[in-house]
Parts: structure tokens; sequence; C-alpha cells
């Protein structure tokens, strides 16, 4: 109940984006009701009116459980993003860091939240230098950040903490050691960071944005994929000012290092409109439609109508103005009718959406 309020009243300060952090936030509920409890208050910040993100942070991998994820897929809200400080990837470095997983289960857990999630962004967090670590050890979480291709990761050598069980272990780490681990893990998720960067551009993005560069003119923003401090942002060009905490869709047309650069589309407002997903294609079905518009399926996880726009979702109106477009660029409004009368699809189904989903 008072974390509600306090939402409420964030809210109402016009406070855009929650932020769930705890020690272990996926404990939320065990002290107070003996179970866990946060999907059930996801569901419940997810109603707050003017809350356009939660985002949840710190989640140990073994407290993950099916109903969580279900609820990250569902709940409107709850960003598409989860922060798991999986700390190694050596069963031995786990075992005597006291963690209650292996590799293999990060693994499949892995790959189940992209199953289930496939557009989820991962967060996590990994030590180099812990005591007893050896080269293949090292070796061991290389392979594993480049199979596993997280999203976003931070790596930290270890600190020998005064009256904690690990300084006083035998086989410490020299430093020196512990930065050439931490550089080379690096390394890699700068590759891999910039691989990912590269592959959003032509996508069109849901925007918070934060503040101006005025010497340029641009705006800085964060997508579902950056959580503020740790992660990147995307620069935005706009014909009008905006405000910090302005919600906007941007255009993303270049990707620079961690960070994006787009052009804004259209305001984003916040809205229950149960028709707006309401109509989604089967695979199948999708994958012949794009296959007989010669869209590329990479550029195809959205099929937006960018103008319906602020003229209360007329996508008809839209349509006639040949505003029609995937991932931000023309579609030939003709050929696109065409290929809707090939697969027997009502044009007027089709484009009572704002999205249309590849799943």
């Amino acid at each position: 109940e008072s974390l509600l309020k306090e939402a409420h009243e964030l809210a109402e300060r016009g406070v855009k984006e929650l932020i769930l952090v705890a020690q272990e936030t996926t404990l939320y509920g065990m002290d107070l009701y003996g179970k866990k409890a946060l999907p059930e208050l996801l569901h419940k910040l997810g109603e707050i009116p003017g809350i356009f993100w939660i985002r949840i942070l710190y989640c140990f991998p073994e407290e993950i459980t099916e109903e969580l994820i279900q609820t990250i897929k569902t709940e409107p809200k709850v960003c598409h993003y989860l922060d798991i400080p999986i700390q190694h990837a050596s069963d031995s470095v786990l075992k005597r860091m006291g963690r209650r997983t292996n590799q293999e289960q990060l693994r499949e857990m892995i790959a189940h939240l992209r199953d289930e999630i496939p557009d989820i962004c991962l967060r996590t967090t990994l030590i180099t230098g812990f005591p007893g670590e050896t080269q293949e050890d090292h070796e061991e979480v290389i392979d594993f950040v480049d199979d596993c291709e997280f999203d976003r990761l931070g790596v930290f050598t270890y600190s020998q903490e005064e009256d904690t069980p690990a300084a006083d272990m035998p086989d410490q780490i020299p430093e020196e050691i512990k930065l050439e681990w931490q550089g080379e893990i690096m390394e890699l998720q700068q590759f891999i960071a910039f691989e990912k960067a590269e592959e959003m551009d032509g996508e069109v993005l849901k925007v918070m944005v934060e503040g101006k560069l005025p010497e340029d003119n641009i705006f800085v923003g964060r997508t579902y994929k950056d959580a503020p401090n740790v992660d990147g942002f995307i620069f935005v060009s706009a014909e009008r000012e905006l405000m910090s905490g302005d919600m906007i869709k941007a255009y993303v047309t270049e990707a620079q290092e961690y960070d994006l650069i787009g052009e804004m589309i259209e305001e984003y407002e916040e809205t229950h409109d149960e028709d707006a997903d309401a109509f989604v294609l089967d695979k199948d079905t999708l994958g012949r439609l794009l296959e007989e518009s010669n869209i590329p399926e990479e550029k195809a996880s959205k099929i937006i109508m960018p103008t319906a726009l602020n003229e209360g979702r007329n996508v008809t109106k839209a349509f006639e103005l040949g505003c029609v477009a995937y991932a931000g660029k023309p579609i030939d409004q003709e050929k696109f009718e065409n290929v809707l009368r090939k697969l027997e699809l009502k044009k007027k189904e089709l484009i009572l959406l704002m999205t249309v989903k590849l799943f």
C-alpha cells in the first residue's frame, strides 16, 4: 500500500517512469506476505495513470519465476528490460561466490527469456579476479559473453572487503590480472554492443526526453533499453521544442557506439485503446506479407502508419495520403494493397492497427 501511494504521488507530480530496485528485487513480498509478490505489484503499478514505464533492476537469476516473465511480457507499462546480476559464468567460481545457479541454468534462463520476450533487453554485471579464479575460468566467461550477447554489460574487478568470507579466501588475484581480464571482457562487449546498436537503425522507438543540447538543438532521450545513469542515450532532432519528461516516437537514423541518433516522428500519448494491438497476424501470414512486399524481415518488427497519428488514429486517411511505412520507410501503396488482396487480407482489418507485430 505504501509503495502504491508513493507511486500515485510521483505520477501526480509528473513522473513518467518508475524504477524498482532492491537488494533482491525478485524477492519482494517474502518478508511482508510470505510469498513473492512482484508480479502483483507490477500489475497494480501498471494501473496508475500518467506512468508510462516501469523498469525492474537487480533480479537474481534463480529467483526469476515464470509468473514474473509472463507479467513482463503482457503488462504494457513494464519495460522489456531486465537487469540480472550474474557475476560470473564458471561453475567453480559461482560456487565459491555462493551463487545458486550454474552456467547451464543461466544459459537456459537467458534463452527462455528471449523466446518469451524476443525484444527484451538484458543487462548484467560480471566480476573479474574473484579469489581462486583461473585463466580457464576467465576464458569460460569470455565464451559465455560471446554466446549470450548481452545488450548491456558492466564488469567490475573484485574488491577485497574486510569482514567478508571472500576476503580471507586463499589465491587472491593480483590487481593487474583483474584489470587485464576486465579489459578483455569489455573489449568483447563493446563489439557486441556496437553490433546491437547498428541493428536498431531504421527502427521506430518510444523515447523519454531527458534534456537538450542547446548548442546543437538536439534533444537527449532514453528508450526502453536504457536505464538512467547506466545505459546509453538516443539523440533526437525535432521540429518543435520538447520538455524533459515528454514521451515521443523517434525513427532511428544512425548508431554511434553505445548511443543512437534519431528523428522525432510523433508525440506518444498514454492510451488504453484495446483495438491498438487487437489484430495480430500469425507469423506465417505475416511472413508471406513481408515476402510479397519485399520488406526485409529484420526490418519488420513493426509495420507502422506514422500519420494516423494526430488525427484520432484515422489510419484509413493515412493510407489515402500514402503515409504507410515499415520501420519508418515508405511502402508503395498500390503494391501493398495488391499484396493484401493476394493474401485475402481485408485492408480495413489490417489498417485498424497502429502496429502489426512479428513474433
